[in-house]
């Protein structure tokens, strides 16, 4: 008997890439003999294991088939590739406002924008920190960036500026009562 080979199917690869968003992700394949169209049901596994994954990542797939009519016997298997990527979650820096003379708020804070599935977000232990980009030195606009923190592998970060408005301090000027004599 001859040993199967890619030849004995047609495979036609529908979709192996997909975005995260908490729901199961299979390979979209048809397998089919290359004579009779009949469709063949493949057996697939990702990194080895029969379940269809959720969660971001690079996943090993095993096609397995066997043939549907005395072309062969035994079973073909073909390798690929299927990928969930990660989900893009948004920070912004909080906007501030100050006088000049006063202290930079240490309090810096941070809002998600977007991304984020329900249930999902930072900790207090995994949470971004936001910190001023420049040295104030005058009344004026300065940028805030938020950096750091941890998303988990579902999710990449990405950073959106805030401002830091300084606000030029008010000056009062007292003068004395001036007495002048003639």
């Amino acid at each position: 008997e001859r040993r199967l080979n890619e030849a004995d199917f047609v495979f036609e690869f529908i979709r192996t890439s997909f975005d995260y968003d908490g729901k199961p992700h299979a390979v979209e394949v048809k397998v089919s003999d290359p004579v009779t169209g009949e469709e063949v049901t493949p057996k697939i596994t990702y990194n080895g294991e029969p379940e269809i994954p959720v969660d971001a990542g690079t996943y090993q797939l095993q096609i397995s088939v066997k043939p549907t009519g005395g072309s062969g016997s035994g079973m073909f298997v073909r390798k690929e590739q299927m990928v969930i990527n990660p989900r893009t979650v948004t920070v912004k820096a909080d906007d501030h406002e100050i006088m000049y003379g006063n202290k930079v708020p240490t309090d810096l804070g941070y809002k998600v924008v977007s991304g984020f599935l329900q249930g999902d977000g930072f900790t207090l232990t995994n949470a971004p920190k936001v910190q001023l980009t420049e040295t104030v030195i005058t009344a004026g606009e300065y940028e805030l960036m938020p950096y750091g923190g941890n998303a988990g592998k579902n999710y990449e970060i990405s950073y959106l500026p805030g401002v830091l408005t300084v606000g030029k301090a008010s000056l009062t000027i007292y003068a004395d009562t001036i007495r002048c004599i003639y």
